[in-house]
């Protein structure tokens, strides 16, 4: 599993003991200093050069009350992956708080990143890379097409058709395995996903198979397989190219 990762090299303190309030029943007080990467998705295996989604206008959740110094976040990206965790190029967008990273101010925002690692195959010689977090743009609440595309030879990443931002191919020493659509979060209080009552929805997921490619339809189905099973994270598959994820601390 990979991850958008924050590439600080700081000693991060714990969070301080807030009381356990918890304002809704997907979030819960923030609890963790160091970050803690965890998912909800699905994923499509196999030599991927692209991927696509519709990402809904819902906005995203933290946890709350925050520790004094502690990063937290909630996002939803479109990726295309390697083997190694830092073996990614991505898109999307979420929410998050550290103090000492400016990008990350609580507001709604758009993000791409892109990494990868010394030791996968391909990359001997590179530096290791951590996919960190890029700022593309405020985002407006409204829904919008992420992809990431290898074409003419570089990685580019589109806002509905926009490019945004690239690197190029000599830069991704890695051989993708897979395309990816999931929800992450940095703290176990951090909401994955929308509520029960209002799942966040990811449409027309698409991916393509080779540089250039055509994107074709992903054909999912149930039950969606990145991350596995995670109470209180959840995701349903509701057609062949949509699904759903979301946070109940209700049981």
């Amino acid at each position: 599993m990979k991850a958008l990762k924050i590439g600080l090299a700081i000693a991060f303190l714990w969070s301080l003991a807030w009381p356990a309030v918890v304002s809704a029943n997907h979030i819960a007080a923030c609890s963790e200093g160091p970050p803690t990467n965890r998912w909800r998705g699905v994923e499509k295996t196999g030599v991927r050069h692209g991927a696509s989604a519709g990402l809904e206008g819902q906005g995203l959740d933290q946890c709350a009350p925050p520790g004094f110094i502690e990063l937290s976040g909630s996002f939803a990206f479109v990726n295309v992956e390697g083997s190694a965790f830092n073996d990614i190029v991505q898109i999307g967008k979420g929410r998050c708080r550290f103090t000492l990273f400016s990008s990350c101010n609580e507001t709604m925002r758009i993000y791409w990143a892109w990494g990868r690692d010394s030791d996968t195959a391909g990359c001997a010689g590179f530096s290791d890379r951590a996919p960190t977090a890029t700022l593309i743009q405020q985002d407006d609440g409204q829904a919008h097409v992420h992809k990431v595309f290898h074409t003419s030879n570089a990685w580019r990443v589109y806002l509905d058709g926009v490019q945004k931002a690239s690197v190029g191919e000599a830069s991704i020493c890695w051989t993708p395995t897979s395309a990816s659509w999931f929800g992450e979060s940095f703290d176990a209080g951090d909401a994955i996903g929308g509520t029960s009552a209002d799942h966040f929805r990811f449409t027309s997921t698409y991916y393509a198979s080779s540089e250039n490619g055509a994107f074709v339809a992903t054909s999912l189905v149930d039950p969606c397989n990145y991350a596995g099973t995670n109470p209180p994270y959840y995701c349903d598959v509701i057609n062949s190219t949509t699904f759903d994820i979301w946070t109940s601390r209700s049981g």
